[in-house]
């Protein structure tokens, strides 16, 4: 009986191996050839130089010496838009007129800007125009925090 029931299951093996044989050579047979059409000299690589727009580090972090650095320009030009009015060197950004809704839209505006991640911690840590460019530059020259 074991023999009987070995050969059944042998011959149904074999079956089922003919049957995925022939349908594997058929479909190769049927199917078109693939050629691969991707080459390496398809990939251009392009290095552009840009300008860094980042200043330097805290130590010099005072609205007079600022000035010269694009970031402090461009701070300057976010913390206007949301305060609404023009800044004034010395003073705070709640002292100013902001408050934590502008806290937030501030962090928007630097990550969308500058391309760093700042929470409102670090703007509220560095809540004058001159402290907060320093700060931004860091964290340019550092990669994100």
């Amino acid at each position: 009986m074991k023999k009987k029931v070995l050969a059944l299951v042998l011959a149904m093996v074999l079956v089922v191996v003919g049957v995925a044989a022939g349908t594997l050579a058929w479909l190769t047979a049927k199917s078109d050839t693939v050629t691969n059409t991707f080459t390496t000299s398809d990939i251009k690589v392009e290095l552009k130089e840009t300008k860094n727009n980042f200043i330097l580090p805290a130590d010099i972090a005072d609205d007079d010496k600022m000035e010269e650095y694009g970031t402090y320009e461009e701070l300057a030009s976010i913390w206007e838009n949301i305060l609404g009015a023009k800044v004034i060197p010395g003073k705070s950004f709640f002292e100013q007129g902001g408050d934590s809704l502008g806290m937030v839209k501030m962090v928007n505006a630097i990550q969308k800007t500058f391309g760093i991640n700042i929470s409102i911690i670090d703007i509220a840590e560095n809540d004058e125009l001159g402290k907060l460019a320093a700060f931004v530059g860091e964290c340019g020259l550092e990669g994100t925090i």
